[in-house]
């Protein structure tokens, strides 16, 4: 996984791997800690604390996804939050993604349905989608055809 982000390994593990495998925490080693005896050292190995696991920050580039960072960060009681983090990485999980589907449904009047969330980890990826639910509405009304009477 040399010179890859750790978003692009962890959807390259959601391609073999079934979601409950994906590692919370990726931290990138050059050596692995080995004892005498050539076994892995397990206590050698760095805390995941999370610091080391995230990605650099990528500003907010539109007015869905700041409002979309600002609601992570009341959620996840912890800022700022980069479009590229990953919800699960910051410490989400189902009930604080739950919360955050309602919060997106009172702040763009957009039902985005809880699984979108989990395929969508980031502020950019679920930006699409809230985008595409803004839209759908639009689209669907047209303008009635005068008829020549």
């Amino acid at each position: 996984a040399e010179g890859l982000g750790r978003n692009e390994v962890r959807k390259q593990l959601e391609t073999l791997l079934p979601g409950y495998m994906i590692p919370a925490h990726i931290i990138e080693m050059e050596q692995w800690p080995v004892t005498p005896s050539g076994k892995l050292d397990r206590k050698a190995l760095p805390a995941p604390d999370g610091a080391a696991d995230r990605e650099i920050y990528s500003a907010p580039r539109n007015l869905t996804e700041m409002k979309l960072s600002q609601l992570w960060e009341e959620v996840l009681k912890s800022g700022p939050v980069g479009i590229h983090d990953n919800f699960f990485d910051r410490g989400g999980h189902s009930l604080k993604a739950t919360a955050l589907v309602s919060r997106i449904a009172k702040e763009f009047g957009v039902q985005v349905p809880l699984k979108e969330v989990f395929a969508h980890p980031t502020v950019e990826g679920l930006a699409s989608v809230i985008s595409e639910g803004t839209e759908s509405p639009y689209e669907a009304i047209k303008p009635a055809e005068k008829r020549e009477s």
